[in-house]
């Protein structure tokens, strides 16, 4: 395994750690000043500051343990992709809720450090 698919997972169990915090400028700043994030529940958000509200909206909803898996890495010079699994609870007034999904999310190295570049959120259909 390439070694920069365990900093790449580190990054995203970073964002978990954010989730929990209730602090989504640490999220935003795990992207790329142009970094894109797409999902079903948003607008595109595009840039630092609109990511960082989309991922605001969500820890105001209640988002809470984030975990995480990876499915599939692919690494090539300073490019790399990541397939995840996730699952996701959400504290609601009357108990707790969780949510499934897949995310892809693509990196690219720049000036030795590791960005997210775009991520697509991909929520399983409710059963």
């Amino acid at each position: 395994m390439d070694p920069a698919v365990g900093t790449l997972e580190a990054m995203m169990e970073r964002w978990a750690a954010a989730i929990e915090g209730d602090d989504a400028a640490a999220i935003a700043a795990l992207f790329a000043d142009d970094g894109v994030l797409l999902s079903s529940d948003a607008p595109t958000a595009r840039g630092r500051a609109a990511i960082a509200r989309v991922v605001q909206g969500w820890i105001d909803a209640g988002e809470e343990n984030d975990r995480s898996s990876t499915i599939a890495a692919f690494v090539s010079g300073d490019r790399a992709v990541l397939a995840r699994a996730y699952e996701v609870d959400f504290a609601t007034e009357t108990g707790t809720t969780s949510e499934q999904g897949r995310y892809l999310v693509t990196f690219r190295r720049q000036d030795g450090a590791w960005l997210v570049e775009a991520m697509a959120i991909f929520a399983d259909p409710a059963a």
